[in-house]
């Protein structure tokens, strides 16, 4: 049992577990209610939170597009550091999925760190607002964020980016696994023969294999969906609810990307991971780092041991959650010194 010891009480944090949390216990309730309560109670107080450490006004350009996308278009939201007129100025481009089990939020729930991620590390950023299931179930999510991915790639002159000095992709929980599962998608995509590839990855709490379909070398260290089945904030019930939301193939490579084969995990790159270790998709994260050991890929992770799913975003004045966010940035930068060796 490998990883069952990052489950052991934060001292900070079990005190304030034990009490409360602010977040609906039924998580698996009335989908628009729960959607209504995080675009208005949960995001106005992240947002509070966060105001403080918001650039101040005409430090960044933000504007708003269309991506299109099989059915449609969604919405992203680009960013990017002010540049004077004429300055031929560029950053490293970052395409980021947002989380909420492929279910929740959108492009507002992560607006404010997205800025203070592009001033902070002078980034220019596009945050997806892909489709949200159940209306729009697996691959449309992923399909969409894979959309904006290439978009992105295409379109380096409009965000002022410079993909030579880094392509990142990557999101939070549902985004992450997302943003995994896309950087496998472009190494066999002819359209990256023309475009610039993803040169990093960040993965976030991310569930990178369904846990039914773990395989047998993986599965004595994948024991986190039972040991943390009761933890608070995320559950054992709530993560196989949310599977089912968005119809999850469990043994597809693309919604497991354990699965795609040692090979082509040789050619991923970097990759920047942070786990919570009172999360049921703990070990769903960890076990993907092992194989990207074995296949050479540099890589970097931070495990926050006694912290549920999504805890910084809840209790963000504890020294944990404030850690947890400076991880961020120095593993952002870590990725963009084009890392050779894994730590």
């Amino acid at each position: 049992m490998a990883y069952n010891h990052y489950a052991e009480p934060d001292p900070e944090l079990a005190p304030l577990l034990a009490v409360a949390h602010p977040l609906p216990e039924d998580l698996t309730g009335d989908i628009n209610a729960m959607r209504e309560f995080l675009n208005t109670s949960q995001l106005g107080y992240s947002r509070r939170m966060m105001k403080p450490d918001l650039p101040k006004d005409g430090l960044l350009h933000i504007e708003d597009r269309q991506v299109e996308v099989k059915g449609g278009e969604i919405p992203i939201r680009c960013y990017w550091p002010t540049i004077e007129s004429g300055s031929d100025k560029t950053f490293p481009v970052f395409v980021w999925m947002h989380g909420g089990g492929w279910v929740f939020p959108g492009i507002e729930s992560d607006d404010y760190l997205m800025r203070i991620l592009s001033n902070a590390l002078q980034l220019a950023i596009v945050n997806v607002g892909y489709r949200l299931a159940p209306e729009n179930p697996w691959p449309i999510p992923n399909d969409d964020s894979y959309a904006a991915v290439k978009w992105a790639a295409a379109n380096m002159d409009v965000l002022h980016g410079d993909a030579s000095k880094g392509f990142l992709i990557g999101g939070i929980s549902a985004g992450a696994h997302m943003a995994g599962s896309i950087t496998h998608r472009v190494l066999s995509d002819p359209f990256f023969k023309d475009h610039p590839k993803p040169t990093g990855q960040v993965l976030q709490i991310p569930p990178l294999v369904h846990p039914e379909a773990v395989p047998e070398e993986y599965k004595a260290n994948v024991t986190s969906m039972e040991q943390n089945k009761d933890a608070p904030m995320l559950n054992k019930e709530q993560s196989y609810h949310f599977y089912g939301l968005v119809q999850a193939p469990p043994f597809d490579p693309d919604f497991s990307p354990l699965l795609y084969p040692i090979e082509q995990f040789k050619e991923l790159p970097p990759v920047y991971m942070q786990v919570a270790g009172l999360d049921p998709v703990r070990d769903l994260g960890l076990v993907y780092i092992e194989k990207l050991k074995l296949a050479g890929v540099p890589s970097k992770l931070d495990v926050y041991p006694g912290a549920p799913h999504g805890f910084h975003l809840i209790y963000q004045e504890t020294k944990v959650a404030k850690k947890f966010q400076s991880d961020l940035r120095d593993g952002i930068r870590w990725l963009l010194a084009r890392p050779s060796a894994t730590e």
